[in-house]
């Protein structure tokens, strides 16, 4: 599937980090795009047990990433995924501002017209911009976020 798209599928390669001298090595612990991943995951699941298909993930180009890419009905809905685990670093809904929002603007504006391409057969749809946050165990659905015109 992925040659057949006309778009790349970011792949993210884990990066090793070296523990800080203050810091003891854990094994067990999750690295940030581990965390997001598995973010992705769960808002993937959440967004399916409520009745929208999963399209693809992950797609990027230079300005920018869609994490999800979803169909509600006839409408695209491109999913923006923010967690926080720990609420002493704020909640995930503060970290969606607007320079990231501007980032998910450019990406659409580029990625749209191969979004529409492979999944709706050249014929524009309707779409939408949702965002799901997860604080620890909850997560919360914004559906409408951002408003733009193509």
């Amino acid at each position: 599937m992925q040659n057949t798209l006309a778009f790349q599928i970011a792949h993210h390669k884990q990066r090793k980090k070296r523990p800080s001298k203050q810091q003891a090595f854990n094994p067990f612990q999750m690295n940030s795009n581990h965390k997001g991943k598995k973010a992705e995951n769960t808002a993937k699941i959440f967004l399916e047990n409520n009745g929208l298909i999963f399209l693809c993930k992950n797609i990027a180009c230079p300005l920018g990433e869609l994490d999800l890419v979803m169909k509600d009905q006839n409408t695209l809905v491109l999913v923006e995924v923010r967690q926080r685990t720990q609420e002493q670093y704020g909640f995930a809904i503060e970290t969606i501002g607007k320079s990231k929002q501007n980032k998910i603007i450019k990406a659409f504006h580029i990625l749209f017209p191969h979004i529409i391409q492979h999944f709706f057969n050249g014929q524009q749809p309707n779409y939408r911009f949702d965002l799901i946050t997860i604080d620890k165990n909850h997560i919360s659905w914004i559906k409408n976020f951002i408003f733009i015109n193509v």
